[in-house]
């Protein structure tokens, strides 16, 4: 098996369960030894290293359709949003709160890496949208993308997944209509 599917597998274990198994639970769970998890990776914290660059990988990918140029910014603006959701309710809570209880510095890193992408993906969605004249020119791309990805992160994090005071599913798609209605010129 290569690592990839590993990582796929210890990834999904990780959902479930949390962080906080030993390597021989991990084995376990995805059906392997001990030797043979040890065989791929060095320790937990190198597999939960790999683990964490798939995620982003993963979420990069999913969230790259922001600037699809063969689609109209709008479709382009809501189909990032929809896959940041998608992606958000794959990921448990149990994973993301294990992460930043026993990992913090790991977490801080993938975030900060994740929401940069993610900012500079909404901005060019702003810039392309103002150049083709779909959005309004009187609009500071670099801030409300910073805004836009701010929102979404911190927003997400506290009220849906910690407090449970929204659905994702109503806050994305409050997010798409609320951000596309003050970008759009209005025709």
């Amino acid at each position: 098996m290569d690592e990839s599917r590993y990582l796929d597998k210890v990834i999904n274990l990780f959902k479930t369960k949390g962080l906080s198994m030993s390597m021989e639970e991990i084995a376990q769970g995805i059906g392997i030894t001990k030797k043979t998890l040890y065989n791929r990776f060095n320790n937990k914290d190198e597999l939960l290293k790999k683990c964490m660059i798939r995620v982003t990988q993963d979420l990069s990918s999913r969230i790259s359709c922001i600037n699809d140029t063969s689609k109209d910014v709008c479709e382009c603006f809501s189909c990032g949003i929809t896959a940041m959701r998608t992606f958000f309710r794959e990921m448990s809570p149990v994973f993301f709160n294990d992460l930043m209880k026993f990992y913090p510095m790991m977490a801080s890193d993938d975030h900060a890496f994740g929401s940069a992408y993610f900012t500079k993906l909404i901005e060019s969605n702003i810039i392309r949208g103002q150049g083709d004249g779909t959005y309004k020119t009187n609009i500071d791309a670099a801030m409300l993308s910073n805004y836009i990805s701010f929102s979404v992160f911190a927003f997400f994090r506290k009220y849906v997944m910690m407090g449970n005071d929204y659905s994702a599913e109503h806050y994305f798609s409050q997010i798409i209509e609320f951000n596309l209605n003050g970008l759009k010129n209005k025709i």
